[in-house]
């Protein structure tokens, strides 16, 4: 059984739990109104408890349905991403192909082995679409992509030549870095990290990044200071 089935699984058992506790609640009301216990005490203190108990055992029923209500009473409907998020390992470009495949059933989520894939609801479009963002957890570049392999859709593809489309370019901010703090070259974590060879090159004590860079972000989880030295943009 995949995680997600587990996941739906686990949760529907929680709907469930909820919804005949509070079944019970409401025969206990029924059966002893007049029972001076800390239910009825509230119940004769606003008579709206029982309606208040009663809508939320729908809502815990129909959870899904009243979730697509609540949006649909919002004025507008967004599609905002933040410029420092992007996509998995192996999505196709353009992006608006990549949406018009992707449909948001998140196995890429559920099988990235380091939880780096997370969803984002995009409200134009109602669905689930994977990010990640490399500045706050790097991707680690798995030889066998479980995320890659897990997309039936072909939102997320294997590359033909084995090289996948940079997330973006490392650049370092030289002020935090231990090395201009000690004057000399202390530090080289980010240069050990990098999985591309003459990527990460030192002038005298600073790290430059070159072209070759891919974005991973792996150098950024390295860098041990904080502020951190590296961003990815």
């Amino acid at each position: 059984m995949k995680r997600r089935d587990l996941f739906t699984q686990a949760l529907s058992k929680a709907f469930d739990a909820f919804a005949e506790a509070g079944e019970e609640i409401i025969h206990t009301l029924k059966v002893y109104p007049e029972q001076k216990s800390t239910s009825s005490y509230l119940l004769d203190e606003n008579k709206d408890v029982k309606d208040h108990l009663t809508l939320g055992l729908e809502l815990a029923k129909n959870n899904e349905q009243n979730t697509k209500l609540v949006s649909k009473k919002r004025k507008s409907k967004r599609s905002f991403v933040p410029n420092n998020l992007k996509r998995p390992p192996g999505s196709i470009s353009p992006d608006s192909k990549f949406k018009k495949l992707c449909t948001g059933c998140s196995e890429c989520t559920y099988s990235c082995p380091y939880g780096v894939i997370f969803p984002i609801y995009d409200e134009k479009l109602e669905i689930n679409f994977p990010f990640i963002d490399v500045n706050a957890n790097a991707c680690m570049l798995c030889e066998d992509m479980p995320c890659v392999k897990s997309c039936d859709t072909g939102a997320l593809k294997l590359p033909k030549n084995g090289v996948f489309k940079p997330f973006g370019q490392a650049n370092g901010i030289f002020s935090n870095c231990i090395n201009h703090q000690t004057g000399e070259k202390t530090c080289n974590a980010c240069e050990e990290a990098c999985p591309i060879p003459k990527t990460v090159i030192f002038k005298a004590n600073q790290p430059t990044f070159t072209k070759s860079c891919i974005g991973c972000g792996l150098c950024v989880k390295s860098c041990p200071t904080y502020p951190k030295a590296i961003r990815v943009s």
